[in-house]
């Protein structure tokens, strides 16, 4: 009896990226993967960011759809200054970022 072999090309392929900072997971999904798969690797993946963040309430975690698949960005951080600080942050964000520092100003 030979083993199942699946081709590259066909097969969902997940890889793990360490960062300084935190890692990636990357989940390659090939174009002709059934949706009921596609569904089990978002459920997997949502699962994992859940438990991430349960385990270490201050990382950050961002789920990412591209065209080949799924990616969840995971950062470490310490406590919520540092989860703050680590946002890629805008206007709005800046207005977290005072409010953290204690120098947010109220116009009265």
């Amino acid at each position: 009896m030979s083993d199942y072999v699946v081709s590259e090309d066909k097969a969902i392929q997940y890889e793990m990226i360490k960062k300084e900072d935190g890692w990636i997971v990357c989940v390659k999904v090939p174009s002709k993967t059934s949706l009921s798969d596609q569904v089990v690797v978002v459920d997997w993946l949502r699962d994992y960011q859940k438990k991430v963040k349960r385990l270490h309430p201050h990382w950050l975690t961002t789920f990412r759809e591209t065209e080949h698949g799924y990616l969840l960005f995971i950062q470490k951080a310490d406590d919520v200054h540092e989860s703050v600080r680590a946002v890629d942050l805008m206007s709005e964000g800046n207005r977290v970022r005072d409010y953290w520092s204690k120098s947010l100003e109220y116009a009265g």
